[in-house]
């Protein structure tokens, strides 16, 4: 099971453009890599555990950003094709404990996403340094 796992870390991987269009840029490689402890739960439904927790306190912070919340947004429709559900990925940040500002699902439309008020720049520049 825990193979079936990489695989499809890895898969996503490629198929998603890793590329960084600006320095301040959240790429879907680095969005992939952030939610890796949560794909057993998005897979299955099992957990989720403690470091997938973590991971979506810590994603939190990319949607403060409109660019970088609608490419981590778009990144994610584009990993639902990979059998991650739906249902799970909607269901993460409660189970979790996380309020977050936009809703995870396929269904959402990531253009609607905008600045969030108080962006803490440097909490991104965190964020994006922890993940490169």
């Amino acid at each position: 099971m825990k193979f079936a796992y990489v695989v499809v870390v890895m898969c996503i991987m490629v198929v998603l453009n890793p590329s960084m269009t600006e320095a301040e840029t959240i790429s879907c490689r680095e969005v992939v890599v952030t939610l890796t402890p949560c794909f057993p739960y998005l897979l299955s439904g099992y957990g989720p555990s403690q470091s997938c927790c973590e991971a979506i306190k810590s994603f939190k912070i990319v949607f403060k950003n409109k660019i970088n919340g609608q490419i981590a947004c778009n990144c994610m429709k584009k990993a639902a094709f990979f059998g991650l559900s739906n249902a799970n990925a909607e269901a993460l940040p409660e189970k979790c404990n996380v309020k977050m500002h936009y809703k995870i699902n396929t269904s959402f439309d990531c253009t609607s996403i905008q600045d969030l008020k108080n962006v803490n720049v440097e909490k991104i520049q965190i964020l994006q340094t922890l993940l490169v």
